[in-house]
């Protein structure tokens, strides 16, 4: 049995013979789209009623990001260039479920065999980000036009695709009826000046035409280096943090994997006493010690990120009724504890100045993981995880605003860290759902029409029966990547940790006894109420102790 990407492949036909699709999904509306990490528009067409592909180009990078949506409870597939006529043999096979995208090899008709495991191949695609809602899977990937790997196609014109989609199951059994025959896909057309359509196909051009093409993207490349990004459509004070290094490009490094520049910050200096403001505001655990405390510039990451937030924003002012609904407060039976919830993050999101006047909140926020980790992260983004999380509270990205919450995501790790990071909630779902209970959203996608999850929850994680009577923490379920901005990486010590991790622990046993206000880290008080940045303020050297550590 193969295995891979943590889906099980039996023995079972895949790809096999002709079948009619003119009736499955006629006349459904899908919903909308993945919005393209890159910003791009997406070319579109409908392969049949209950399959659109989209895709898009980045000539920056030479790139493809491939996107489809298929109404199905179960797995999709599409596949490139064929041998055969009307067979997958020889076809580069993308399988893809709710859990994620395998890059594979059709080496005959059966099951695909992962790229990982043949001679010379490996997996090829990245930023994959996979989603079932309203009984459409939403599967997006991105890889090279030319990946240079012996089991990959090459993206040109005038290709031959096939696809197929399973109704029922996420397993790879045969898909009856619902198999494409062969249809020919011009991806590059509409991006590249007629003489050059045929781009997936270079090393067969004239060495002049190669040469006048780099010569071409070095010069985009440059340009789009020396070009800063536009941040007024950002609050002030989330500018200032990108502003830091537009201003001062010498005093930054750029990483090995050249994805992003990075700045160790000096315990006594401004920026290091602005990063410290975030972490009192997450009620930063006394017992906890910095290692390092580094500035993160990713400009691609940044730039998706504005783009989301724009889009947004704009979705939300313009189209209110469709994208800021708050459908809950009218029919929820369990309205008032959704209130509830959704009130306590209007304090946490108001007690950010920067939010004072705006449309639409950015909120700080923590991921706790491994320093490595967290490094891949900075550079490529949170797709490093590979998959979403399929959490208590919905598939997506982890986040919380309490540093105490995330101690046992971090103190367990030899080299521990937190990613500090601006969110974009958009429209919030509040979530009170047990993981126990029937209706709960284990592994679920965001609710129709909403951007996010927010969720209250007790230290170990549960969603309490009563509210007023417990410490509470909050997590916050992120569905796409380009809704997040890492900004700091903070490097702890592992010692340290595990002694925070013991209180924590201890404390939570006292848990139920304890009054709401009690400090819900080892500090004897809580954070400040207001989180500003981007001006002076108190000096942080007087009020950290041997919490700043070593830098």
């Amino acid at each position: 049995m193969n295995e891979h990407y943590g889906t099980s492949f039996p023995p079972n036909i895949f790809f096999v013979s002709n079948r009619q699709l003119n009736t499955i999904g006629l006349n459904d509306v899908f919903p909308e789209p993945f919005d393209n990490p890159d910003g791009l528009p997406w070319k579109s067409v409908f392969l049949a009623p209950a399959y659109r592909l989209q895709w898009s180009i980045n000539l920056d990078t030479s790139s493809i990001t491939i996107h489809i949506q298929v109404r199905t409870e179960g797995w999709a597939g599409i596949g490139l260039s064929p041998i055969e006529k009307n067979t997958m043999k020889g076809a580069d096979i993308y399988f893809c479920t709710s859990l994620g995208c395998q890059d594979s090899k059709a080496l005959e008709v059966g099951v695909p065999t992962p790229d990982v495991v043949l001679e010379g191949g490996e997996n090829s695609i990245s930023n994959v980000v996979t989603v079932r809602k309203e009984g459409v899977l939403f599967a997006m990937f991105t890889r090279k036009l030319n990946t240079h790997d012996p089991q990959d196609a090459v993206i040109t014109d005038q290709q031959v695709v096939i696809f197929a989609f399973n109704p029922e199951t996420e397993a790879s059994v045969y898909h009856g009826p619902t198999r494409s025959s062969t249809v020919v896909i011009n991806w590059l057309r509409d991006y590249l000046p007629p003489e050059n359509v045929n781009l997936g196909l270079a090393i067969g051009l004239p060495v002049g035409l190669v040469l006048l093409l780099l010569i071409v993207i070095i010069f985009l490349l440059t340009y789009l280096n020396n070009m800063d990004l536009d941040l007024s459509r950002l609050p002030v004070a989330v500018r200032w943090q990108y502003e830091q290094y537009q201003q001062n490009k010498s005093d930054w490094t750029c990483h090995t994997s050249g994805n992003f520049y990075y700045k160790s910050l000096d315990k006594k200096g401004n920026e290091f006493e602005q990063m410290w403001k975030f972490l009192e505001w997450f009620e930063f655990d006394k017992d906890l010690q910095i290692e390092e405390a580094i500035a993160v510039y990713n400009e691609l990451l940044i730039s998706s990120f504005i783009n989301t937030y724009s889009i947004i924003k704009h979705r939300m002012t313009t189209n209110p009724t469709q994208f800021a609904n708050k459908q809950w407060m009218l029919t929820d039976k369990d309205a008032e504890k959704r209130q509830f919830v959704y009130n306590y993050l209007n304090s946490r999101t108001n007690d950010v100045e920067w939010n004072e006047g705006e449309s639409l909140a950015v909120l700080p926020a923590v991921h706790g993981t491994g320093y490595s980790v967290a490094l891949a992260i900075c550079s490529t983004g949170f797709a490093s995880l590979s998959s979403l999380d399929s959490g208590w509270y919905g598939k997506g990205i982890y986040f919380t605003t309490y540093v105490a919450y995330a101690l046992p995501y971090f103190s367990s790790k030899h080299d521990p860290a937190l990613i500090i990071s601006f969110i974009v909630p958009g429209n919030v779902y509040p979530v009170i759902e047990h993981p126990d209970a029937s209706d709960n959203l284990q592994g679920k996608a965001m609710v129709n029409g909403y951007n996010s999850h927010y969720v209250l929850v007790q230290g170990s994680g549960l969603v309490p029966k009563n509210y007023e009577s417990c410490v509470l923490f909050d997590e916050l379920v992120i569905p796409q990547e380009s809704q997040v901005s890492p900004v700091y990486l903070i490097r702890l010590s592992h010692k340290h940790a595990k002694i925070a991790m013991k209180k924590f622990k201890e404390r939570e046993m006292e848990a139920p006894n304890s009054p709401r206000e009690t400090p819900r880290s080892g500090n004897t008080d809580k954070g400040p109420r207001k989180l500003s940045i981007g001006t002076k303020g108190t000096k942080a050297s007087k009020t950290l102790g041997r919490n700043r550590g070593r830098l």
